[in-house]
């Protein structure tokens, strides 16, 4: 339930008086640095945040405070969050409340929810990757734009290949799409905390701005249209923003349709700050769970290394463990499997931090703190989970139940810091 106002604001207003770093997160020599000092990190993937911080629909302060103790009592200081859903336009289960409306229009308490976000962050000293774009159509993405433009009814995501590549790809080939991106790209970057009274791009909060979640090209002969999409969106944020770092949200080589030189020509762009890479081993049918991951984990090393910036694996998770040999989404059930994963992951950022390595973090996916779900499928007015709302809720989602998976995170928290 959502607290009174008068409490709301009583927690934002202790802002006057935290203790907070004065200083951004930057990039020097292949690591990140916080106060003059190299900062490593284990975070978390947690889109649902400024929702529940909006003074609306699916907006639950007491929620996102216990969420937000929860991810803290873990140590984890780096949340890479939505920074708002687009209308959806083809029945997939996209993100209701929505931030973009079909003519481009923002929910006002959308952007306060945001901003009271931010503030809170600030005031708990913690920071904040904010994405924008989609992919994928669950928070609208690509294929808000074509619709807007085009006017046509956009294909299910699950539609048979390459149906619904074929229609999310105009938005890369399509110069009208994309600058309606730029657009709302620029007035996000320029917006001004109405909490706070901060410009975005004046705070220590923010760590870094993220052009989409998961941008691909989609077809290999649209790789230069898709480049030149991500470098432009880079040109458009620094051209406002000159103090915060730029990612991209890359799934590395797999989501630039296996062309690491794709993924190499992209960051290597002075604009773009770090390298963003995913791994899914469910999704993407790993034979050999370990050896699978840490070869790509090495692929993606190897070219930050050759580039001399750092490395985020900036999403990764693996279904709980199964129940009579089938996937099961229940709280209640065991996370031995995904537990060991995790620690194994987490070590390699926990190794690098010693060694001032590449590899600079790692936010599972995903947090749903306090959330549960009414049903394996999402319905509007459902808790929002980890999970998006077009997948199995439950499926990789990380509840504040999960107390082992929790310790851990802590555990390699406490170790960087060591």
């Amino acid at each position: 339930m959502k607290k009174t106002l008068t409490l709301i604001f009583a927690s934002l207003v202790a802002l006057v008086s935290c203790n907070r770093s004065s200083e951004f997160v930057t990039m020097k020599d292949g690591q990140f640095f916080l106060d003059g000092k190299p900062f490593y990190y284990v975070g978390a993937n947690y889109w649902e945040g400024p929702i529940l911080a909006n003074p609306g629909e699916g907006g639950d302060w007491d929620r996102l405070m216990s969420d937000l103790d929860c991810l803290q009592a873990a140590g984890v200081n780096n949340l890479r969050v939505l920074a708002g859903a687009d209308k959806d336009c083809a029945n997939n289960r996209s993100i209701v409340p929505y931030l973009q409306d079909e003519n481009g229009n923002l929910n006002q308490n959308l952007l306060i929810g945001l901003d009271r976000f931010m503030a809170e962050l600030g005031r708990r000293g913690m920071k904040a990757i904010l994405y924008f774009n989609n992919h994928c159509p669950w928070s609208g993405g690509y294929i808000y734009y074509v619709k807007r433009v085009f006017g046509e009814e956009p294909p299910s995501y699950w539609s048979p290949e390459p149906i619904y590549r074929t229609y999310a790809s105009k938005f890369v080939t399509s110069d009208e799409c994309k600058n309606l991106f730029y657009d709302y790209l620029k007035t996000m970057v320029s917006r001004v905390n109405t909490v706070t009274g901060v410009a975005y791009k004046d705070d220590p909060a923010l760590f870094s701005w993220q052009i989409a979640n998961e941008p691909r090209a989609f077809f290999d002969e649209l790789h230069p249209q898709f480049i030149e999409y991500m470098h432009h969106s880079a040109e458009i944020i620094r051209s406002v923003d000159k103090n915060h770092m730029i990612s991209t949200g890359i799934e590395g080589q797999q989501g630039c349709e296996s062309q690491i030189d794709e993924y190499e020509t992209i960051h290597a762009d002075p604009l773009i700050s770090y390298l963003t890479f995913h791994i899914w081993p469910d999704n993407w049918g790993f034979k050999d769970l370990y050896g699978d991951s840490d070869a790509q984990i090495k692929n993606h090393l190897d070219l930050a290394e050759k580039l001399n910036k750092p490395l985020v694996i900036e999403e990764f998770g693996l279904l709980r463990d199964l129940k009579d040999g089938e996937r099961c989404f229940d709280p209640a059930q065991t996370t031995d499997h995904r537990n060991e994963y995790y620690a194994w992951v987490f070590d390699k950022v926990v190794k690098s931090a010693k060694e001032g390595g590449n590899l600079a973090g790692a936010n599972f996916w995903a947090f749903a703190g306090a959330g549960r779900a009414r049903d394996v499928n999402w319905e509007k007015g459902d808790d929002l989970l980890g999970d998006p709302p077009f997948e199995p809720q439950g499926l990789f989602s990380v509840f504040d139940s999960d107390k082992a998976t929790l310790e851990i995170v802590a555990n390699a928290n406490k170790q960087i810091l060591e």
